[in-house]
């Protein structure tokens, strides 16, 4: 076991500053966020000003090392002259191996390896931003194997990482169809023969009311009262940081369990209230269908209409859809039996698909503590897959 500054030269970047733009002598330059783990991202590449004394201690050369200082420190990859006579900034160190003594892949995967531990994001900084300091980094300790084994290992880790990476693409590509699927289902369902019916107006089979603005002032915090539905509590993530209200109030303004609520600020969403009776706040819509229609296939309705009143305001600066805008929106309305058997159907396919997207995710997050797995394998001398396949 050796320290990284044993084994290589470590340098922080040049220094940004105003007298640095004025165009004398620009040199491209990458910053923190160009320097992705074992990647760069050239499509955005900064110019800055450098002397040739600056621009000979700043330049990279290929094999160079660059870590992130802060953001998330430690984050590295290997510079292979993509671009010519390019420098780095301040934010970033330059790691340039010694003669051949170690083998850069290697110590990019022992970097991994410590920014996945925390070793980088600890009490190493009084400071509330993590960085990673010059003096730590050069006293990081790595194993140093032959170099021959160090390549070795990078070349295995370089292949099974890219296992881990083609299979967490895959499953993000499966669960972008699985989350498209309610979507998908719901345009079937309603477009399709069983939905058509009468052309019917909202506001003749249903309650519509519009929410309140309540005074502020007289919130509280401590539950007292009614709680009030804001924006947030209507979302699939069930906020429930509620703001409560012990005063006087009209009956009409009322939210009980199983209601529909729309919500007309922000991203247009449709839900059935789920939480406790409570009271309705401005830029909310109460929408409780009459004894004549099934709820959940009203929900569902609304659903597939939620792009259409999102259109309505289109037209003005600021995107204002009105309670009369709600009341005249016009459903084809099919009969009762029809509704409760296109419900039915779409619970089912609905719960299959969320299922389904369920499954993806629990693999998603198996795929990600893979990395972390492999790479304790090889420094740690834990047994691993012996194949980049097995990753």
């Amino acid at each position: 076991m050796v320290e990284l500054g044993t084994v290589c030269d470590i340098q922080l970047g040049k220094m940004l500053s105003p007298e640095s733009k004025v165009g004398v002598r620009p040199v491209p330059y990458l910053r923190n966020e160009n320097v992705q783990w074992s990647r760069f991202n050239l499509a955005d590449v900064s110019w800055m000003d450098f002397t040739e004394t600056e621009e000979r201690k700043f330049r990279l050369e290929p094999g160079d090392l660059l870590a992130c200082e802060g953001g998330e420190p430690g984050r590295a990859a290997i510079w292979q002259g993509q671009i010519e006579r390019c420098c780095y900034q301040k934010a970033l160190h330059r790691i340039r191996p010694r003669g051949s003594l170690v083998h850069p892949p290697f110590v990019l995967y022992r970097l991994w390896l410590s920014s996945l531990a925390g070793e980088f994001t600890g009490s190493q900084t009084q400071t509330t931003i993590a960085h990673l300091p010059r003096e730590k980094l050069i006293r990081l300790s790595i194993p140093l194997p032959p170099l021959a084994e160090q390549e070795r290992m990078a070349g295995r880790l370089t292949r099974q990482l890219a296992a881990v990476e083609r299979a967490r693409a895959a499953a993000q590509d499966r669960l972008a169809a699985a989350e498209a699927l309610p979507a998908a289902y719901l345009r079937e369902v309603f477009e399709g023969p069983e939905a058509s019916g009468l052309p019917t107006r909202l506001g003749d089979i249903c309650e519509v009311v519009s929410g309140f603005a309540w005074s502020a002032p007289k919130f509280n915090r401590d539950g007292r009262g009614l709680p009030v539905i804001r924006i947030q509590n209507v979302d699939a993530v069930s906020n429930r940081e509620f703001l409560f209200w012990e005063h006087e109030f009209e009956d009409r303004f009322l939210v009980r369990h199983g209601e529909l609520l729309l919500t007309l600020s922000g991203s247009f969403r449709v839900a059935a209230w789920d939480g406790p009776l409570a009271l309705l706040n401005q830029r909310i819509v109460k929408i409780v269908p009459s004894p004549g229609l099934d709820v959940l296939w009203f929900l569902h309705a609304m659903r597939v209409r939620l792009g259409d009143i999102e259109m309505m305001g289109k037209d003005a600066l600021v995107s204002n859809v009105s309670i009369n805008d709600i009341r005249d929106l016009e459903f084809e309305l099919p009969p009762l039996p029809a509704q409760r058997r296109i419900a039915a159907d779409l619970a089912r396919r609905l719960g299959e698909a969320e299922h389904l997207a369920a499954c993806i995710r629990e693999e998603l997050a198996a795929i990600e503590t893979l990395p972390a797995a492999l790479l304790r394998a090889a420094f740690g001398g834990e047994p691993g897959p012996e194949h980049e396949g097995e990753a």
